[in-house]
């Protein structure tokens, strides 16, 4: 936004933030308001030019950018990973002024987390990039010291992989589900229904009962919690339309596994508190690589394994194309592996609660 104050007065650029953190209405109220002060005498840029001169710490940058980056985020997961990374993985350098802070600095602190959490390490590196892109429109910095391709030359590769979530070998998945399906409690039934259609924690604890269609048997998960922000849609087994019908009832909407409060979903240590009561050396994420070991040991066909787990296979045109194809197969994948969790023979009798 350019400001002109008076004839004699200063000219300048008053920049006010993108149009992705504010909108059209909301600047044009700015405007009116920035056109008044200057009526009155005020000289608008001795503000900025007040800041400029304070030491603008990198922590109170962080804070600062989150106030307007905040609002773009609907996934609670993502905003609390953004949290942790601004608040956390950064208080080392957080009382440094932000001009001061240099590569040397964010290749000190980072290297540790680089050298065990590879995906982690990164994520935190874009976030604060970010910040300092902020920072840099408001004039607080000159460049950003996070540039990734700067530091992975300094960083190089890690000297430890990244650790697999320990996942439960598939020969022992139907000793397995009889006692998780005795145990009681939210956390169980949340286990049972991630183990049956292959999801993850984030997308099966915050589901909503108005996501899913028994009579159809799918069920539909917005883009909104899904990890690559794509909806995806999931056929459910037999087995899982009976475990719904239990904890749906007679309810129309809301939470399918509520917390506490009734607000918000249980949390992501529920379910992992079921494993942990059960003695089980595995991860809720791992069950997923139980049903892909399955799959494979089975002859389960890839491209239709990778669909239920929701990992895109083929551009996007093969993928519209062949959409109702491999619904269709999914399902025939998604019951089997029900069936091999739950033999006929089987004479347990499960406790629902």
């Amino acid at each position: 936004m350019l400001i002109k104050q008076g004839m004699h007065g200063p000219t300048g650029e008053y920049w006010i933030g993108s149009a992705a953190m504010v909108s059209e209405a909301a600047a044009i109220e700015i405007a009116a308001g920035l056109r008044d002060r200057i009526a009155k005498g005020e000289d608008v840029f001795q503000e900025k030019r007040d800041r400029k001169k304070q030491t603008v710490t990198l922590g109170w940058a962080c804070d600062e950018f989150w106030k307007v980056h905040e609002p773009t985020l609907k996934n609670d997961k993502h905003k609390s990973q953004w949290v942790h990374g601004l608040t956390v993985k950064w208080k080392a350098l957080r009382d440094k002024p932000i001009s001061k802070v240099t590569v040397d600095d964010v290749y000190r602190t980072i290297k540790p987390v680089w050298e065990t959490t590879l995906e982690t390490a990164e994520k935190n590196i874009e976030q604060l990039h970010k910040v300092f892109l902020w920072a840099i429109a408001f004039g607080y910095a000159k460049e950003s010291p996070a540039q990734k391709a700067v530091l992975k030359n300094r960083l190089g590769t890690p000297r430890k992989k990244v650790q697999h979530l320990a996942a439960l070998p598939w020969r022992d998945m139907p000793a397995f589900m009889p006692r998780l399906r005795c145990a009681t409690g939210l956390g169980a039934r949340a286990l049972e229904l991630v183990i049956l259609t292959a999801t993850r924690t984030t997308e099966a604890r915050a589901a909503r009962i108005e996501e899913f269609d028994l009579k159809q048997k799918i069920w539909t998960i917005p883009d909104t919690r899904m990890k690559g922000g794509k909806q995806h849609v999931v056929t459910l087994s037999d087995a899982a339309v009976t475990l719904l019908s239990s904890l749906i009832d007679d309810r129309k909407k809301g939470l399918l596994f509520p917390g506490m409060d009734g607000d918000k979903p249980i949390s992501d240590m529920t379910m992992n508190a079921v494993l942990k009561r059960m003695k089980a050396a595995c991860t809720v994420h791992g069950f997923r690589s139980s049903f892909r070991d399955w799959a494979g040991a089975n002859d389960q066909p890839r491209e239709i394994v990778e669909e239920c787990l929701s990992h895109e296979v083929g551009n996007a045109v093969e993928r519209a194309y062949k959409r109702e194809a491999l619904l269709k197969q999914r399902r025939i994948v998604l019951e089997a592996w029900s069936a091999y969790l739950a033999p006929k023979e089987s004479n347990v009798v499960a406790i629902r609660g």
